[in-house]
């Protein structure tokens, strides 16, 4: 296949697992990586899965906040809080006082994200870029032990859809406890030049532990 603009770091690596391709927003998704079922069974205990094409933006600027506002978006309170979109298409993370992060939630699209504009230069103080992070989803009753053998935080405290800043395997990442349907997960998000790195620690892991890496498919089922 030609690889759309937007390719995850992981390419090879999900490649030699035989993964089946889609796209997403111009953005490459390995959708499955076995069958559907047996990594859907693979969820409840642990799994690992690739999603670094989903869209992302950063806003930043003194008037990011109110821009936010008068898109009718629900500003987070307080930093590394979250909020969604009305149409619960959107994520939004406040990352610092003034800056934001907007990432586009698999299978739910918003129109607001087409709608918005990217020239990096909106008003003179507001400002919205594309990033291009390393997106990995960990998943299952073992996941906290999982990022137990790679950094110090008690993961059993964390409260859910609040943004932590850490570092896994010595790689500065962001986390976010969320959910997916009926599933614990955490986000991770990390500079792309980590990727394969951060990922072949946490496979070994997982499969020390009995999980495995599975495609976008099994984890997001009403996306395809």
């Amino acid at each position: 296949m030609t690889n759309p603009v937007r390719n995850t770091p992981l390419f090879d690596r999900l490649e030699s697992l035989g993964a089946e391709w889609s796209e997403w927003e111009g953005g490459c998704v390995a959708r499955r990586l076995g069958a559907v079922e047996d990594e859907q069974a693979q969820l409840g205990t642990l799994a690992i899965c690739d999603l670094s094409c989903q869209p992302t933006r950063f806003l930043k600027g003194e008037g990011a906040a109110a821009w936010l506002t008068a898109h009718g978006v629900t500003v987070p309170p307080e930093v590394y809080a979250t909020s969604e979109t009305p149409d619960g298409g959107l994520r939004v993370v406040r990352s610092g006082g003034d800056e934001f992060l907007i990432e586009s939630k698999p299978g739910q699209s918003s129109p607001l994200w087409s709608e918005w504009s990217l020239d990096g230069t909106m008003s003179s103080d507001c400002h919205l870029f594309d990033r291009q992070d390393a997106v990995l989803y960990l998943s299952g009753e073992k996941s906290r032990d999982v990022l137990a053998q790679t950094c110090g935080i008690d993961w059993s405290k964390a409260s859910a859809d609040v943004l932590v800043m850490t570092r896994l395997a010595g790689v500065s990442c962001s986390v976010l406890p969320t959910r997916t349907g009926d599933v614990d997960v955490f986000q991770i998000r990390l500079d792309p030049t980590y990727a394969i790195y951060l990922w072949d620690e946490l496979v070994t892991i997982c499969r020390d532990l009995d999980g495995n890496p599975i495609g976008a498919e099994a984890l997001f089922p009403d996306w395809f």
